[in-house]
């Protein structure tokens, strides 16, 4: 049986990824044609990368939490972990405009922060041992 910390990090991982595609549309627009009522060339490039990185990451989640691959577990840390400066890439998003979106990217990160907290605590530990990791 899967340990808690472990279900309480899927639960985490999926719902910050969720989290994401409601972002999109609160992207800074850099201009409205209103003739045009098409997504902006930036909607759809956030919403194709999402799907690569989830394509990618997927089948590592897989074997992180189901799989009890350690090595799994470590390229979603790293992962995260490199990922933390690009909150800070975009310059738009410190504006005070831009708040909503801020608070919301914040709030995805903190949520995986917190996931990946019990994935390397408690109960999850022993499901990671030395034995289980092929």
């Amino acid at each position: 049986m899967m340990p808690r910390n472990v279900k309480w990090f899927a639960w985490t991982w999926v719902i910050s990824y969720l989290l994401a595609f409601p972002e999109i549309f609160l992207l800074p627009r850099p201009h409205v044609n209103a003739a045009k009522l098409t997504w902006s060339g930036e909607v759809k490039i956030s919403i194709a990368l999402i799907l690569l990185l989830m394509a990618i990451f997927l089948p590592i989640f897989r074997l992180a939490v189901w799989g009890q691959r350690n090595w799994a577990r470590w390229v979603l840390f790293v992962t995260f972990i490199l990922s933390l400066p690009l909150l800070f890439a975009d310059r738009r998003m410190l504006q005070p405009g831009h708040l909503p979106l801020t608070a919301y990217a914040f709030a995805g990160t903190l949520l995986q922060a917190v996931g990946f907290y019990w994935l390397f605590t408690g109960d999850a530990q022993p499901w990671f041992g030395a034995k289980n990791s092929k």
